[in-house]
């Protein structure tokens, strides 16, 4: 039978000794941000979403947690506070408020890599809010799977990068092999402006073969994650529409 972790038990005794003041959680993973839409609107915690203001969604720290988020791109770092829900697309693990993404340089790609540490309120924050000191304590997490404590709360080892360049415009396999093709169909699912984030984000993809997804690097500083090659827009249209729950943001491009 599968054990049930409660951990908003585990948080209170962690405060108790004060763990926080050391690192208790790090991950990596890629994260987006509010646009302006938002701007205004009430976010799960009940507080009003201010775009210029330093905060972010999470999907289960307790909201109130204080967040050190670096850009492993450019090593640029923000401090943000948990007021929202989410992401909820996958190979997401942080959305950020606007101010917060103009911070880590992070309005042109729209996603970045970065990694997130869990830090002590900042004390400027303290004296104005004293109740952030007891957020911890008093917010509970869900409960999770025996299998989710892994994936969740400890950082998954990344394997070794190769250091590979790609010297030439064009297409190429995951075994950067370019790909000599006249014309087709592309599905676009993410751009980057480094290949070592496009690397990155296509080792995460599950939902894809492998022998389907490609590197297209059209111009300096592109390299876009697409799944292909289709023959017609009408095949290329059916590919998209069967993993659109994973990647709504998904469109075709055409290859020539």
């Amino acid at each position: 039978m599968r054990k049930k972790f409660k951990f908003s038990f585990l948080l209170i005794l962690l405060c108790a000794f004060d763990i926080f003041s050391q690192k208790l959680y790090e991950t990596e993973g890629f994260a987006s941000y509010y646009s302006e839409d938002f701007h205004g609107k009430l976010t799960s915690s009940g507080e009003v979403y201010d775009m210029h203001k330093l905060t972010c969604a999470h999907p289960y720290l307790p909201f109130n947690t204080w967040l050190k988020v670096t850009n492993v791109a450019n090593q640029k770092s923000v401090i943000v506070r948990v007021n929202d829900r989410g992401p909820f697309m996958k190979n997401r693990i942080i959305d950020l408020s606007y101010a917060a993404a103009r911070e880590l340089g992070m309005l042109g790609p729209g996603s970045i890599y970065v990694k997130l540490e869990i830090i002590n309120p900042p004390a400027t924050e303290i004296q104005q809010n004293k109740d952030i000191r007891r957020t911890q304590e008093e917010v509970s997490l869900p409960e999770l799977e025996e299998h989710e404590v892994y994936l969740r709360f400890r950082t998954k080892p990344l394997e070794k990068q190769k250091n590979i360049s790609i010297s030439e415009f064009g297409l190429y396999n995951l075994k950067y092999e370019k790909i000599n093709v006249s014309n087709g169909y592309l599905i676009q699912i993410a751009s980057f402006s480094t290949l070592k984030n496009a690397q990155i984000f296509i080792e995460q993809i599950d939902e894809v073969n492998e022998n389907e997804l490609f590197i297209y690097h059209p111009s300096s500083g592109i390299y876009r994650a697409v799944v292909g090659i289709f023959p017609s827009i009408r095949e290329a249209q059916l590919k998209k529409d069967s993993i659109s729950k994973f990647y709504p943001d998904a469109f075709i491009i055409s290859f020539k």
